[in-house]
């Protein structure tokens, strides 16, 4: 490893170090009387929060020291498990009305979380091998959304909008930097608002939540 790798590296690890500790201290300040009181400990959450914070900065480092050209063999079986996984969790029990959790023993697993790490590997991927035909109205938007498009219609049977929400937003992003005409991820965007219009008022917790906002 060069010195300006180490010194990425460094600066990688420095703010995500900083960003954790940031969010131990907020989560500390909105839990600590509820830990306290249900488990007897104020830092109950927090020392989760460092726990799997811990073990998310080690997988970033390690995943780092890894070629990203290596990653391109395992766009599609990453996507496929991550389409079983959001199939299987609708099979699952409801937690809080929603099917979103996948139990093994004390921990849990939110599919829809490594959903969004398998859309941006599918959008690198293709963005790059068909970047010389993303002006087509096929290779540029019906291709890359009827396979987003599966994994976002999973993920809003939990039901669950915020996260299909995200991931929309963030593909049509990557889809227009990558060099997809504007006109045709007009239709997209077009054709999404009355599929949000339906979901926001077709859940009345949703419906409460934009006129509290209003």
């Amino acid at each position: 490893m060069n010195r300006r790798q180490r010194g990425m590296d460094g600066n990688l690890l420095a703010l995500s170090v900083g960003m954790l500790l940031a969010g131990v201290v907020s989560l500390y300040s909105s839990s600590a009387i509820l830990a306290d009181k249900e488990f007897g400990d104020p830092l109950f959450y927090v020392k989760r929060q460092v726990f799997f914070g811990g073990l998310g900065l080690a997988g970033m480092m390690a995943l780092s020291r890894v070629s990203y050209q290596r990653l391109r063999e395992w766009v599609w079986p990453i996507l496929g498990l991550t389409a079983v996984v959001l199939v299987a969790v609708l099979f699952g029990p409801k937690v809080g009305g929603a099917r979103r959790w996948i139990r093994l023993g004390s921990f849990g697993l939110q599919p829809a979380e490594f959903a969004k790490l398998a859309v941006l590997l599918f959008l690198a991927d293709y963005l790059d091998r068909k970047r010389s035909r993303l002006q087509s109205p096929v290779q540029g938007v019906a291709v890359p959304w009827a396979v987003v498009g599966g994994i976002l219609v999973l993920i809003g049977l939990e039901p669950d909008l915020g996260t299909p929400t995200l991931i929309f937003a963030v593909t049509v992003l990557t889809l227009f930097v990558g060099g997809a005409r504007l006109s045709t991820l007009g239709y997209a965007l077009a054709a999404s608002v009355p599929v949000i219009v339906w979901q926001l008022w077709a859940y009345p917790y949703r419906r409460a939540r934009v006129l509290s906002f209003l």
